[in-house]
């Protein structure tokens, strides 16, 4: 990766590819935020998908033991380095060899079942090495070594290597099937989804920061702030609210994920053409939110991007991963004050996100409630929660 002390100026930066076909389209069918189109509709969604217990369980096993799950972006690791996930209630350890290769495995060492590592920022080393009696496996997750092995019968380390999660790196981030005897299908995540991320150049970008959060709320209500603008300069008018207005947004479905683009403030479509070639000034005009499903949202602001990850830990309690990526790393150069301002802005927003979530979850749970609503700004909630539901009988049927 280039450093800072390289000339930005002769980068390959991502930010300077053209939008993806389907990017352009979306954007082409932006009205001005000055004439929006918005519908007079109002859905209905039940309250039980967000508070019932055997509702969080169907999730559980039909959902996010059959489906893909995004674990971490791939600028958290580099060649040589490993780290553990545990927010899916499985102690993983997430790798890349020295090929670059990712890698994904329960923690959990052959000999006795101790985790090998509980290394919650990324390692170096070649080894991945138990603290208990020192069984070492390498980062593709194979036993290469057993101290003391003559006070053992012979054994083929060949067959006690750690117990491998199917794992692919696609469009910048790293995904992992929550059951070791998944098959290697990934095609969930769909061609035109990743033509979007290849434009974005996700797979290109760096890890400026990161930080976890532990929300006292259902993981759908978190998802579903970044499903809808209607609250923005509501919720938000201590944070990030002056920087928005209610505008249209135009709803993609990307196979199985999603794609909300909206104009920024004063958007106009005239704007938008003469940059349509583009991406990094397309981005300085519009906003793209990505839905990863089940369970993650990316969201494009001018020379950032936000990838929050919401792993449930029950019907009322979630783990959210938050990482900020960037084109390229900073190092001790100027911009880096400029992005340290975009992470203040952002721990200002998000959490204001993850309290709202948490009121919902209140309310909800006193069954006072009798449907949730939502109208015409909020139309991608509908999108997301029909997908959901989609993914929930496609998993009954593999069962």
């Amino acid at each position: 990766m280039a450093t800072a002390a390289q000339d930005v100026e002769t980068r390959d930066l991502p930010s300077r590819n053209p939008p993806s076909a389907s990017q352009a389209e979306a954007v082409s069918k932006l009205p001005d935020n000055s004439s929006p189109n918005w519908l007079a509709v109002t859905n209905r969604l039940d309250p039980a998908v967000y508070v019932s217990p055997q509702h969080f369980a169907d999730e559980q096993a039909h959902i996010f033991k059959k489906f893909p799950v995004p674990i971490a972006p791939s600028a958290l690791l580099k060649p040589g380095q490993h780290i553990t996930r545990n927010e899916y209630g499985l102690p993983i350890i997430v790798s890349r060899d020295k090929k670059g290769e990712v890698h994904a495995m329960i923690n959990a060492c052959q000999h006795r079942g101790s985790r090998v590592t509980n290394a919650t920022v990324p390692q170096n080393g070649n080894l991945i090495v138990c603290a208990y009696h020192a069984w070492s496996y390498d980062l593709e997750g194979d036993l290469k070594a057993i101290p003391r092995s003559d006070v053992f019968e012979p054994m083929d380390k060949c067959k006690l290597g750690l117990k491998k999660l199917p794992c692919q790196e696609i469009g910048g981030i790293i995904y992992v099937k929550l059951d070791k005897d998944a098959d290697d299908d990934f095609s969930h995540i769909g061609p035109t989804a990743r033509a979007d991320f290849e434009a974005l150049g996700v797979d290109k970008m760096h890890l400026f920061h990161h930080r976890q959060h532990d929300v006292q709320g259902n993981w759908k209500l978190i998802l579903d702030t970044f499903l809808e603008g209607y609250h923005v300069i509501r919720l938000h008018v201590n944070s990030l609210g002056s920087m928005f207005e209610d505008t249209f947004v135009q709803v993609d479905r990307l196979d199985n994920f999603l794609r909300q683009t909206s104009g920024r403030l004063a958007f106009k479509q005239a704007d938008a053409q003469a940059a349509i070639g583009s991406l990094s000034e397309i981005r300085s005009l519009v906003t793209f939110v990505y839905t990863l499903l089940p369970n993650a949202a990316m969201i494009c602001s001018p020379d950032y991007v936000s990838l929050l990850i919401m792993q449930p830990q029950s019907e009322g309690r979630t783990v959210v991963d938050e990482y900020l990526l960037t084109d390229y790393d900073p190092g001790d150069s100027g911009i880096v004050k400029k992005w340290n301002k975009s992470v203040e802005l952002t721990g200002k927003a998000f959490p204001e996100d993850f309290w709202a979530a948490e009121e919902c979850q209140v309310g909800l749970s006193t069954g006072a409630v009798d449907e949730v609503l939502y109208g015409g700004i909020e139309l991608a909630m509908k999108h997301f929660h029909d997908l959901l539901a989609e993914m929930m009988e496609k998993g009954r049927a593999h069962a």
